[in-house]
């Protein structure tokens, strides 16, 4: 009985069926990568001493040692360790540097902001003004406008002096005080627009295109042989650059998103068979739904570029989140589900491919199926939110500010010290600088493996964990579907193992009762025996002779379940309670005591 026991426990409790499927073997990406591509170009020559005296005073050294590196690889299993080829695979570490490849005083730094908008993009510009004149003092910041339009014959006239006074509260403003624009320019055209203002070293704010652009305008300036850095800042709402952890803007998109998330559940709610369906943005990666549908576990399907299914799929999911509540909220990535849509190959000035909309389309066919299912799902009805622009064009929060001006003072540095072709980045808690080539390379997708995908599938049912029927304080059905159902997989056998699960404890609980009878019966043998003998008392064996009497008694006339029928989710807590004593009761051994020789016989 006690191996019954101990499989029941280990079938049903411990150890779940599993139900992921097996994962895919690849190989790693440190293997594909070889040393040269972390290195970062840095011009010849630091003759000039920083007019920094961070840590003069106090003793501290805050200098960035230019042999400082940032492993690429940071985390290790004995089953996954990195080769050697992996372990040499190492970012330069950015900050602070006491050797200077400008001279501040005779430096003018220009700075562009291209593609779409972003919180943080003010944030970043009054950063590098600051760094640039109250820090290095340098001899002036110019803002092109526009993007790389700017940088063009005809849109430098739209140039502009940046200082203190021009850039006070900038921070406080969404969107880019300097413009932005999309597409490529004559990199040629860009770097004589450099040597017209005398430009020393030019900051690009922007995603993967403007940092190709950037570095384009890098080889310009490596094939004329000129003394003129290029360094980047990322820019990407999405969060989908490579070899970087986090880029500014997607903390407050993230924020901004879980708003409207919460305002999609609040429209679901309000009726009966509601659907609440919000479109968020990521163009390859779903990073913002991801994060926003664990952040606000308001969410209960999340649809993402990495992890395609099909429209039949999202009914079955939608059918099935009906069987236990009456509202259902869908998170979209903009990049998900292209391929349903009919569309041409056209392509926005940047190279993008043009998305179609896929919240209008779901829109639509969401709501068709709800009408051909009315009989099922009455009263039902869609509410489409699409706050993307809104997001885009917010102030940065706190937390995003912070960063922002951290990455401008960065690159203030390294552009000071003389890296170049390069952008900042930010791994394993440390600032470093990438290679545009090597940042550029692939693009930084959600792991469908990882933690991050892992949470989504858990956090997409219901926020109580509870048993098929009971109710919580607001009238709902407890979900208890697996989080897997989300996926599109297999949801049955989890309330199949539930089911199962009550049948076998209460087989448990017979068994154990019945086990207890035995040892009723072998105890009532050994009494009588010992009570034969003069003198002999009977000592105590882990039972009271009112716990024996009450067994020998049998069960009372009305079973102690009989309080919870109608009510399974009391009902398998008091089994399992139930269950937790009888096991213990199994666990105490029994000290039946010897009696004398002639006895025995």
């Amino acid at each position: 009985l006690s191996h019954f026991c101990v499989s029941i426990f280990f079938r049903f409790i411990a150890h779940p069926a599993p139900m992921t499927a097996a994962r895919n073997v690849s190989t790693p990406m440190h293997e594909k990568l070889s040393p040269s591509e972390f290195q970062t170009a840095r011009m010849p020559g630091n003759n000039y001493e920083t007019p920094l005296g961070i840590g003069a005073d106090d003793g501290l050294e805050l200098w960035t040692p230019e042999d400082k590196r940032i492993l690429y690889v940071t985390e290790t299993s004995a089953s996954n360790a990195p080769s050697p080829r992996g372990r040499s695979l190492a970012f330069n570490a950015a900050g602070l540097h006491k050797k200077l490849h400008f001279n501040p005083e005779n430096t003018t730094i220009g700075i562009v902001s291209c593609g779409g908008l972003c919180p943080g993009l003010n944030d970043v510009i009054k950063g590098v003004v600051q760094q640039a004149l109250d820090m290095y003092y340098c001899k002036r910041v110019i803002g092109f406008r526009y993007g790389y339009y700017g940088l063009t014959k005809e849109g430098k006239k739209h140039t502009m002096i940046l200082d203190d006074a021009v850039c006070n509260n900038i921070n406080l403003q969404g969107g880019t005080m300097l413009g932005t624009s999309r597409g490529p320019q004559d990199a040629d055209e860009m770097v004589d627009t450099l040597l017209e203002f005398q430009v020393n070293i030019l900051i690009c704010i922007g995603g993967d295109g403007t940092q190709r652009g950037a570095y384009l305008v890098h080889q310009a300036i490596t094939r004329r042989g000129l003394d003129i850095g290029v360094v980047g800042i990322p820019k990407t709402i999405d969060n989908d650059i490579a070899f970087i952890e986090r880029t500014f803007g997607f903390d407050t998109a993230v924020s901004e998103a879980c708003k409207a998330l919460q305002a999609g559940m609040c429209e679901a709610k309000s009726h009966l068979y509601g659907v609440g369906l919000v479109k968020l943005m990521g163009r390859h990666a779903g990073f913002i739904a991801a994060q926003a549908t664990i952040a606000s576990q308001s969410a209960h399907i999340c649809l993402v570029p990495e992890h395609e299914i099909s429209l039949d799929t999202l009914y079955d999911l939608l059918e099935r989140r009906f069987e236990k509540r009456t509202y259902v909220v869908v998170v979209v990535a903009e990049g998900f589900g292209q391929t349903m849509l009919e569309g041409d190959a056209a392509t926005d000035p940047s190279g993008n491919k043009k998305l179609g909309d896929i919240g209008v389309f779901l829109k639509d066919k969401i709501t068709a199926w709800l009408k051909a299912n009315k009989a099922k799902y009455p009263e039902s009805t869609l509410k489409y939110i699409d706050p993307s622009y809104m997001i885009r064009s917010c102030p940065a929060s706190s937390n995003d500010a912070a960063f922002c001006v951290q990455l401008a003072n960065v690159a203030v540095h390294e552009a000071m010290f003389g890296s170049t072709g390069c952008l900042i980045g930010y791994w394993a808690n440390n600032f470093t600088t990438v290679p545009v080539p090597l940042a550029t390379k692939i693009g930084k997708r959600v792991d469908l493996q990882g933690m991050l995908w892992r949470s989504v599938r858990e956090v997409t049912v219901s926020k109580r964990r509870g048993r098929v029927g009971a109710l919580n304080e607001e009238g709902d059905v407890i979900n208890a579907t697996s989080p897997l159902a989300m996926d599109g997989e297999d949801s049955d056998g989890t309330i199949s193992r539930l089911a199962n699960r009550i049948e076998e404890l209460e087989k448990l609980i017979a068994a154990v009762r019945e086990r207890e009878k035995q040892k009723d019966r072998q105890m009532q043998q050994m009494k009588d025996y010992t009570d034969k003998l003069e003198g002999h008392k009977l000592p105590q064996i882990g039972m009271t002779r009112n716990e024996q009497a009450a067994t020998a008694a049998g069960p009372p006339a009305h079973s102690e379940f009989a309080a919870f029928e109608g009510d399974d989710g009391r009902m398998l807590e008091a089994l399992e309670n139930k269950y937790a004593q009888m096991k213990e009761r199994l666990r105490q051994p029994v000290a039946y005591p010897h009696p004398p020789a002639d006895m025995r016989r």
